[in-house]
């Protein structure tokens, strides 16, 4: 049901959007071209999976403080606390009932993946910057929009910066291949994790105040280098 409902949402309206405001929607997607092969000799497919593994722990501490911060606000006494957890506890019975780690896969992360990044990035990205005429005031735009549209404020934050890096990360490569892979493996990893019960708890505070806080804050270092020289990249390339 939640696949039917993100092709519904995302997918569906980005085709019918691609198909009346573009002639080609293809050459927006990709504006540059890669064969397989070159995609599988590329060294930023290694690089995004070390990315993905080490920005697990600076997930984890921004999710930490987002939450934090927003309790502070409202209180654990609040709908709208009560609702967060109650989310997460049908997210962890989803999981846990599924006999099938492949399906997990497919429905929570290589589904999702497609559809919101061929919408966020692909469609909304482009429009608009061709109506800000900025490409970082409009990354960031979408990035904010791409984090409140999932509806949890308890986790804005670190949607925000995966969705800045994403953002970044498809106007460096100009693929809409590298971003869907990217938000793919981040949504396996979050799925794979969950699956480890007997250290499920360990993975999932690992770079929190209360669990190697330092480990976060190299995590976070790691993800602000790479986005910042993909930003370097792209104002050296607009140079030339």
């Amino acid at each position: 049901m939640l696949t039917i409902e993100t092709i519904c949402i995302f997918l569906i309206p980005a085709y019918c959007f691609f198909v009346s405001l573009y002639k080609n929607p293809r050459l927006i997607l990709r504006q540059r071209r890669y064969t397989w092969r070159e995609i599988l000799r590329s060294p930023l497919i290694l690089t995004l999976v070390f990315i993905t593994l080490a920005n697990i722990p600076g997930i984890n501490l921004l999710s930490q403080l987002n939450t934090d911060g927003i309790l502070c606000i409202v209180g654990e006494d609040s709908d709208l606390w009560t609702n967060y957890q109650r989310m997460n506890d049908f997210t962890e019975m989803l999981l846990a009932n599924s006999n099938s780690m492949i399906l997990n896969i497919v429905c929570m992360a290589f589904v999702p993946a497609i559809c919101e990044e061929i919408f966020f990035r692909g469609l909304l990205q482009t429009i608009t910057t061709n109506i800000v005429k900025n490409v970082h005031v409009a990354v960031l735009l979408v990035a904010a929009i791409f984090s409140f549209l999932h509806g949890d404020v308890f986790n804005f934050i670190p949607r925000f910066v995966l969705g800045v890096f994403l953002g970044y990360l498809f106007i460096f490569t100009q693929n809409i291949f590298y971003p869907i892979l990217a938000h793919c493996l981040h949504n396996a990893s979050v799925v794979l994790l969950s699956s480890v019960t007997s250290y499920s708890e360990e993975l999932e505070t690992i770079g929190t105040t209360d669990n190697k806080v330092l480990l976060g804050i190299a995590s976070l270092l790691i993800l602000a280098g790479f986005t910042t020289s993909l930003i370097t990249s792209l104002s050296q390339n607009t140079q030339k």
